[in-house]
């Protein structure tokens, strides 16, 4: 059979390349949403534990009789935070005396440790907030 004219449209090679090209883009964007979508829940669970371990820090930082060296507390969060857990240790901070030693000042430095802790998926994951405490500053003179 002859064709009769110019024969118009695309042949059966370039339908086939034109939707490997299609398929090997979908793949990509779709590895990219993907991985987005990892992401930001990732960042929402960091996000979450900064939170909680500046609200239990500002909770040390009200009740100053509860603050001294050896402190040492945990527990977990309740309600829709219940899958975090929180450490709070309150220890002597050996840089802040050392650095008052060095400019002649006796400095009673605290530092208190916040860390949030969860996991995300098989994998423990954890927030550590720090935070140094001068209650007291007391000027020392030497006479000669």
């Amino acid at each position: 059979m002859k064709l009769i004219g110019k024969q118009t449209g695309f042949t059966l090679i370039e339908v086939t390349i034109a939707l490997a090209i299609l398929a090997a883009s979908l793949v990509t964007l779709l590895a990219g949403i993907n991985a987005g979508v990892l992401f930001s829940d990732r960042d929402r669970d960091y996000t979450i534990a900064s939170f909680l371990a500046q609200e239990k820090m500002t909770e040390l930082e009200r009740n100053p009789d509860e603050i001294a060296n050896g402190y040492e507390k945990d527990g977990e969060f309740e309600d829709e935070f219940e899958r975090f857990a929180w450490e709070a240790k309150i220890e002597k901070d050996e840089s802040a005396e050392a650095w008052g030693d060095m400019v002649g000042m006796n400095f009673d430095a605290l530092k208190a440790t916040v860390t949030i802790t969860w996991k995300r998926g098989s994998v423990d994951q954890k927030y550590v907030l720090e935070e140094i405490f001068m209650p007291t500053v007391v000027t020392t003179t030497t006479t000669q």
